[in-house]
């Protein structure tokens, strides 16, 4: 995870979603940023209203923005 938040870090042109204008789909895991800038990995519970992360539960207004996780890379 660690890897593809910094690969996230290094594109400025990601196609970031802002929370107010739509959410993911329940139980999908994206990345998803705070107004601080930080970069980590939540779903949105079937409720709407609270983010699950490994750190555990947010409010659902705690990260600003969201992105689909990167596809893996192709096998060589």
């Amino acid at each position: 995870i660690d890897e593809i938040i910094e690969s996230v870090k290094q594109k400025p042109d990601n196609d970031w979603i802002k929370c107010s204008a739509r959410m993911p789909e329940c139980l999908q895991e994206v990345l998803v940023c705070n107004d601080h800038g930080d970069i980590s990995t939540a779903i949105l519970c079937e409720s709407k209203t609270e983010w699950f992360s490994e750190d555990g539960y947010y409010n659902f207004k705690a990260f600003t923005h969201w992105t689909p996780m990167p596809k893996p890379p192709k096998a060589e």
